[in-house]
């Protein structure tokens, strides 16, 4: 046995004089260990290196997750031997069914991986979107091993390249940038000349928000909608001319936190790369608790010995579920991309939908001195001196709740010093009103995916309609964030704190709703918006606010705290305190971006903004929430009974994505299904309407415009008010919106609300609205559609329907799913829940092929037997689902 190209090891067999003339294919003389070192260097190009590549790039990607050294090292090993090993195992168990299929498997594992290594290049030659990728990549995939099985010095190559793997993990695993970020470095507090402050200091990071979601007339702020904000700068110093110095948030908050510019080099938003910040300064004085989102400024030192850090397996588990999300982002073209989780916008939890996602609360290692006492002296492992409050904010931050519940533990901590201990600071950065969108101002939340409707890339389309939802789903948000502020005002209050402390309310950045532009990405036409955040500062004691509109930028936040406090800061700044009045006012301010070269502002506030001008002219200045959810072109409809209409029959249909959460609505749970979308369609483009009216319960709740209109085919969606909905089943009705000449409006219903099923032996027929029949294919019978009911599970009162269908062939969602109870139709609805196990297996076709339905029990008659039958429906084809190896639903 010798490791050689003729040995038993590598080859798997003892060459004879027939398999020497070639009687066996070339596949029977790679053996299990050869081709474990084959995958194992085909593996490391293909996932490894790409993965590898953006991690060490984007290192807080770690950091947001509170990753250690042995996270890192664990990630490595998983991907450069993990996914090698398990393929040699699936080869391994093949093998013992038979040597064929070894052969077949292995071939079929080269083909992919081969694929994996040429997708990124084929995405980098051909022409964008990319819809040729995927096929020249299969094609390289199946020339690579046919050229491996064949050429033996190929092989040979690939045996050597197994080092591969080892290389790059090793190089993975001592980057500089990964150590330093899983690094323990240590960094010492900051000496103070002279007295301590002995004032309380909240200091509260918003995330995404710029100043102008919170301007009325005249630059004011819009007291209607934003009470609490109001309150405080009627106490604080309001910099209404304040701006950030980074458009990215993990450059931003450093500059905020230390006074010093952003600079070109590689520093990372920890300590170790900044080690004079804000902690480091108070650290000495104060006691800590802390709650980073992204960053990791505050030494674990600080916080002591025993502060919350998320398990391992937490940790791991984040890793996992995020890694392949990215990875796809990486490999696939932009024309499947957009079907996957975004990226942007979210730290973690990629694949999460709604307020599962974004909240930055998975990373209990940034919960600051979780542990009663400050750093000096007490019980190093907290036990029971621990405040009920931080412990709060810890378990919210750990078990991923929603940003309501972590702001709100964050609130309990308020208070918590003991007599005569030292002051604390409190600082919270808040995922808030960061995108996702999902809260409106009364605290209600609405069930929404990730996805930002009407932007593609970083871009919104030049379409008007998406963008304006857009901002209204974010000044909502911004409106609940404003409800959380006088949460932590009325607690300031109630241990008779407020005025004796120090409050700094800002932002780490912007956003821009232009349509056309970037969101994200500063410009020099959106520059106003992603710089221009708010700023308010209340001095321990102050009782008169005042705006002061002089060029204030980031770096100068922490001067002007130190000013409030009445201390100095122990290092040398780039900034100043916004008090002085001895600096000479600066011309202009500096925007740093993370893509391109840094921006000048003019240092004066503008005296037309076309953001406030916008939202003024869709919204309307100071009337509380009923504009913004009404957001113009209703035709006076908004809030009026159907009954005052004469309703006809419309030519187009509607689909209501997400239609399920109708079925059961219990408005006690805060969570209601405010958010609408859908789409129209139609035979004739010309019966496509300009304006869909949704109404629940026989009221008209919104207007909404169609937009992204293709012949025969348009989108729509608007936010609801939550005022509309009642306890159990709402009805839902979508109804077209048009105008005469004289202006008079004429509704027609857009729903198909009378589809029916006819039984005749063991013949289905579905009956259209319009009368009209079709056969339906039974679940073994040959056609085009497919699909399966995974699951049907009666929990308490609610029927919960899990499944797919998909029209593979034409690569096309189905028109519609169907829920009968004998031959009546109890429920529409559509597929577009992603399935990445089908879209892996069986195509890109699969992508969104699932649902996922909640129907309330009352919509039935019986008792859910073999009555109930399920159809998908696309065109003129339609066809049975089937329960999958049950016949029967399941009880629990």
């Amino acid at each position: 046995m010798i490791l050689t190209g003729g040995g038993e090891l590598l080859d798997g067999v003892s060459m004879t004089n027939d398999e020497a003339s070639g009687a066996r294919s070339p596949t029977a003389r790679i053996g299990l260990l050869a081709a474990g070192l084959h995958l194992a260097a085909l593996g490391a190009f293909a996932f490894a290196q790409p993965l590898f590549d953006v991690l060490t790039r984007d290192p807080a990607f770690f950091v947001a997750r509170g990753s250690t050294r042995a996270d890192v090292i664990v990630l490595a090993l998983a991907v450069t031997l993990g996914i090698p090993l398990a393929l040699v195992i699936v080869l391994a168990l093949a093998g013992l069914v038979g040597t064929s299929l070894r052969r077949v498997l292995h071939a079929g594992l080269v083909t992919a991986l081969v694929a994996l290594v040429a997708m990124p290049l084929w995405t980098r030659t051909l022409p964008a979107p990319g819809e040729a990728v995927l096929p020249a990549a299969v094609v390289t995939g199946l020339l690579g091993c046919g050229l491996y099985l064949a050429w033996a010095p190929l092989r040979t190559l690939l045996s050597i390249l197994a080092l591969a793997p080892l290389l790059f993990a090793a190089t993975f695993v001592f980057d500089d940038a990964i150590v330093r970020i899983t690094g323990d470095s240590a960094v010492e507090v900051a000496e103070i000349e002279g007295p301590a402050s002995e004032a309380p200091v909240v200091f509260v990071m918003l995330d995404e928000f710029p100043l102008s979601s919170l301007l009325g007339p005249s630059l004011t702020i819009d007291r209607s909608r934003f009470p609490n904000f109001a309150r405080l700068a009627d106490d604080a110093t309001w910099f209404r001319n304040a701006t950030t110095n980074h458009d990215f948030t993990t450059h931003a908050v450093p500059a905020l936190l230390t006074g010093r510019m952003p600079r070109d080099d590689e520093r990372l938003p920890i300590a170790a790369d900044h080690p004079h910040n804000l902690f480091t300064w108070l650290g000495a004085s104060h006691r800590l608790i802390v709650h980073e989102t992204v960053t990791e400024m505050c030494p674990p030192a600080l916080l002591g010995e025993g502060r919350a850090r998320a398990s391992f397996a937490r940790r791991v588990a984040s890793l996992a579920a995020d890694l392949p999300i990215v990875y796809a982002h990486i490999v696939l073209p932009q024309v499947y991309v957009r079907r996957l989780p975004p990226v942007t916008g979210a730290w973690e939890g990629f694949a999460a939908d709604g307020e599962g996602a974004a909240t930055g609360a998975g990373r209990g290692n940034l919960v600051g001195d979780l542990n009663a006492g400050p750093p000096q002296g007490g019980d190093p492992d907290g036990g029971d001196d621990e405040d009920p409050g931080a412990m709060r904010l810890r378990r919210a931050a750990e078990v991923h709740k929603d940003r309501t519940a972590v702001f709100d533990a964050f609130v309990d901590t308020l208070g918590a010093t003991a007599a005569g201990g030292p002051p604390t600071l409190h600082y919270h950065h808040a995922v808030l009103p960061h995108e996702p969108w999902v809260l409106l101002p009364d605290g209600v939340r609405y069930p929404a995916s990730r996805e930002v409707v009407g932007q593609w890339a970083g871009t919104w389309e030049a379409d008007e309609w998406p963008t304006r939802v857009g901002l209204q789903r974010h000044l909502l948000q911004v409106g609940a964030l404003d409800r959380l502020l006088g949460r932590l005002f009325a607690r300031l209050d109630a241990i008779g704190s407020y005025d004796r402390t120090a409050i700094v309310i800002t932002a780490d950045h912007g956003i821009s709703f232009d349509p056309g532009g970037p969101w994200r990405e500063a410009t020099s036409e959106n520059a106003d918006d992603i710089a221009r955040v708010p700023l308010l500062i209340k001095a321990p004691g102050q009782r008169t606010g005042r705006v002061d509109d002089r060029n204030v930028e980031a770096v100068d936040v922490l001067p002007t705290l130190a000013e409030a406090l009445g201390v100095s800061l122990p290092w040398e700044v780039d900034g100043r305190s916004a008090w002085s009045e001895d600096a000479t006012p600066r011309a202009y301010k500096s925007l740093h971006r993370r893509e391109g070269p840094s921006l000048s502002l003019d240092g004066k506030l503008p005296a037309r903004w076309p953001a406030v001008r916008r939202s003024q002219e869709i919204f309307g200045p100071g009337d509380g929430w009923e504009p913004v959810l009404g957001l113009g072109d209703d035709f006076g409809l908004r809030g009026r009974s159907l009954s005052e209409w004469t309703v006809g029959e419309g030519a187009a249909q509607a689909q209501l994505l997400g239609a399920e959460r109708f079925a059961d609505v219990v408005t006690a749970a805060g969570v209601l299904p405010c958010f609408v979308q859908g789409h129209v369609t139609a035979q004739r483009w010309q019966d496509v309407p300009d304006h869909v009216a949704i109404a629940v319960g026989g009221t008209i709740g919104a207007v909404t415009r169609v937009f992204e209109r293709t012949p025969g085919r348009g989108r729509f969606m608007v936010v609801l008010s939550p005022s509309l909905f009642k306890d159990g089943h709402n009805a839902v009705e979508l109804l077209s919106v048009s105008t005469d000449t004289m202006g008079d409006v004429t509704l027609a219903r857009l729903a198909a609300r009378s589809f029916g099923l006819r039984v005749t032996g063991d013949r289905l027929s579905l009956v259209r609205p319009d009368g009209r029949t079709l056969d339906v294919a039974a679940p073994a019978a040959p056609g085009r559609l497919e699909g399966l009911v995974n699951q049907a599970v009666i929990e308490h009162d609610v029927l919960r329907i899990v499944g797919w269908a998909v029209d593979p062939d034409a690569s096309q969602d189905v028109d519609a799913v169907l829920v009968f109870e004998g031959e009546r139709c109890v429920y529409t609805g559509t597929t577009g829940m992603p399935m990445a196990q089908l879209e892996a297996s069986r195509g890109a076709a699969f992508a969104d092929s699932g649902f996922h339905y909640r129907l309330s029990l009352d919509l039935f008659d019986g008792e859910l037997d073999d009555a109930v039958r399920i159809i998908a429906l696309r065109a003129n084809m339609a066809r049975e689902l089937t329960l999958g190896p049950r016949a029967r639903w399941l009880h629990p």
